[in-house]
């Protein structure tokens, strides 16, 4: 997961057309990604595998440090309890982006429409009235249906949930991973967001869903099949890989 390859090759036609001596450090993400840098022949550099670091800034606290929540150990039936969910039901979270990039709503209507005895939950994004307002005119039909513009504790809301439906952001889905949530992934921005998506699929932690009218239906394939997509390895604490350094 990564700030687009494009962007490291426009630095490197630069730096081999100025003579620039290169960098001491690259940091990539994935294997995938470290394998063409340590071949490539045009820096002296150091070449190692990083994940992206997982870190939850709590702004409402008036820190500025971050918390690693993601990293802390969850009791997921105290939180349902917290939230007040019902415990024997599949919770489907559907996310547009920290700041509302994309419009879920016909992504959250399709869910709707398809599922009783379920928790749907929506979040528009930090300042997308618009999509909000959209939201919460839906008819939750037989579903249990919240809508929120923006969550703080967003670790607790994907570690209760059973799917998760986003835009594959390389924070978001990298916090995913860790969590180790199947993931539906729609309208990727052009560019990262697409090889993001590449990384998913080619690994199958997760669908790349072009038509949301689909969604149902694989929903209830990860709801039904346990081994419809792969689980993630465990790896080290990227946060720690970094600060060893």
């Amino acid at each position: 997961i990564k700030t687009s390859f494009y962007f490291f090759k426009l630095f490197i036609n630069l730096s081999t057309k100025s003579n620039c001596a290169g960098f001491i450090f690259f940091l990539a993400s994935s294997r995938e990604k470290k394998a063409p840098l340590s071949t490539s022949g045009i820096f002296i550099f150091l070449p190692f595998l990083l994940l992206v670091p997982v870190i939850h800034f709590v702004p409402h606290k008036r820190n500025l440090f971050p918390a690693f929540s993601f990293f802390r150990p969850k009791n997921i039936p105290e939180l349902k309890q917290k939230f007040g969910l019902y415990d024997q039901q599949p919770i489907i979270l559907i996310l547009s982006g920290g700041n509302g990039m994309i419009d879920i709503t016909t992504s959250t209507e399709h869910i709707l429409r398809s599922f009783s005895a379920t928790t749907v939950i929506a979040v528009a994004g930090k300042g997308n009235t618009e999509v909000l307002a959209k939201l919460q005119q839906l008819d939750p039909r037989d579903c249990s249906y919240r809508v929120f513009e923006f969550i703080d504790d967003i670790d607790e809301w994907m570690a209760v949930s059973s799917v998760i439906v986003t835009k594959p952001g390389g924070l978001t889905i990298s916090e995913i991973l860790y969590l180790k949530k199947p993931l539906l992934m729609i309208n990727p921005i052009p560019g990262q967001e697409e090889q993001n998506a590449d990384f998913i699929t080619a690994h199958n932690y997760g669908r790349l869903v072009t038509d949301t009218s689909e969604l149902p239906g694989l929903i209830t394939q990860i709801l039904h099949n346990p081994d419809f997509l792969n689980t993630p390895p465990d790896l080290p604490n990227p946060n720690e890989t970094i600060l060893s350094y």
